[in-house]
């Protein structure tokens, strides 16, 4: 009987050990992977920028006249505290235009109040005027273009804030500045929203704006956000807001696509991100996230639809990862550890931009780190969630043609010029 010899293989590549590994699945791994790399790299650079900006802050005096006009309807939480802030901006030379529908709204008698008081204590010129119902524009739109009717003219340019944010000190010096600067049209900062209450659904919107908060950079592509904004009133002029205006709902998304009609950039100023003290119900948080939403739709679609398409692939691919890791271990895959390695870069990616972006805003607002804490434990750990609800906010709004803003209803329409009531 002849023996039997059995040469074992030298050969180090087992080439169904490779097959296993390059499959479909780990391939789309792969490219999300470089995709989550450079996402990353774009957030970590949002955090350096709006760190060095603040940190080298010019603190020269502004020669422009400026008017901040201020649309009020209604008590908004920190009342006094916020349009007290408008009476103590350094640096430049300002009068202050408060502006209402009418004298029967619930501002009106303690703004007169506040005007009183803190025109005594800073000698800041300050205004209140009525600008009347109207049925063609949204309401905050037509205070606006009423008081810039008013206003003198030796006022060189406008500044805009909404009566639910709390301003610094330099707000308006910082956002001043960069409209002598060539290219520059409009310049904005951005809304961060502190809690109130306890409530997870406070603690979901601040999340949620703290998102949109990170996405404004040294890019083109910002918009201007129409609680924290200024333009020169030459460039307001000459590209026509007024007319834009005329049947508006949107103040800031109108002004954008106006001067970017001029070829101008959109500036963001690190600087004026401002707080706003609020809470919310999960049913006001519906609503507000959808009529935000719609407004962008309906303004600004390729925007919308950005945003749109990136929410919904956070959420399906790392859910459908996460259904895929558990289907794989549960029939006994060769390779199903292989298949968590999915959902954990997206999962590892949104914990280090929640950490990016909850540490900025500390920066910023560091008065505000105890009433922050849940905002920053569900940024950092509960992403998918809060994208989650971001994704079902835009997916309802993509049916949506009509709004509830401050107690009036608003029907869109595709013109963005055009708005019925």
């Amino acid at each position: 009987m002849q023996p039997h010899y059995y040469v074992k293989s030298l050969n180090p590549y087992n080439l169904t050990n490779f097959t296993m590994i390059i499959t479909p699945f780990n391939i789309f791994t792969l490219i999300i992977f470089i995709h989550q790399c450079a996402i990353l790299y774009i957030a970590y650079r949002h955090y350096l920028y709006i760190d060095t900006k603040r940190k080298n802050l010019s603190t020269k005096k502004s020669s422009i006249r400026t008017a901040i006009i201020a649309p009020y309807k209604g008590m908004e939480h920190t009342f006094e505290q916020n349009a007290a802030s408008l009476f103590y901006q350094t640096d430049v030379d300002y009068d202050i235009y408060f502006v209402v529908e009418c004298e029967t709204d619930e501002a009106y008698n303690p703004l007169q109040n506040i005007i009183q008081t803190y025109t005594a204590k800073t000698n800041v010129n300050a205004h209140l005027l009525i600008a009347g119902i109207t049925d063609i524009a949204s309401q905050k739109v037509h205070n606006l273009r009423h008081v810039i009717k008013q206003l003198p003219p030796d006022i060189a340019a406008f500044a805009f804030v909404d009566a639910d944010v709390t301003l610094p000190t330099i707000w308006l010096s910082a956002l001043i500045e960069p409209l002598s600067r060539k290219k520059i049209g409009v310049t904005t900062g951005y809304r961060l929203y502190v809690p109130t209450d306890n409530r997870l659904s406070t603690s979901v919107l601040s999340c949620i704006n703290a998102f949109t908060a990170s996405t404004m950079g040294p890019h083109k592509w910002n918009c201007p956000w129409g609680g924290s904004m200024a333009i020169m009133r030459n460039c307001y002029e000459a590209a026509d807001i007024d007319t834009y205006w005329q049947t508006a709902c949107s103040d800031d998304y109108s002004m954008g696509r106006g001067i970017k009609q001029l070829g101008l950039r959109v500036y963001f100023v690190p600087q004026c991100l401002v707080p706003s003290y609020d809470q919310m119900s999960w049913t006001q948080l519906f609503e507000f996230s959808t009529r935000q939403f719609t407004i962008t739709r309906f303004y600004m679609p390729d925007i919308w639809l950005l945003a749109f398409f990136n929410a919904l692939l956070y959420c399906g691919i790392f859910f459908f990862g996460i259904i895929y890791s558990i289907i794989s271990f549960i029939n006994h895959q060769s390779d199903a550890w292989i298949t968590i390695i999915l959902p954990s870069i997206i999962y590892l990616n949104s914990m280090l931009k929640g950490y990016f972006r909850q540490r900025t805003i500390i920066q910023i607002l560091p008065q505000a780190r105890k009433a922050l804490r849940l905002c920053k434990m569900l940024d950092v750990f509960f992403q998918p969630f809060v994208t989650a609800m971001t994704c079902f906010s835009l997916i309802h709004s993509a049916f949506k043609k009509i709004i509830v803003w401050r107690g009036k209803t608003y029907h869109l329409q595709r013109n963005p010029r055009q708005m019925r009531k």
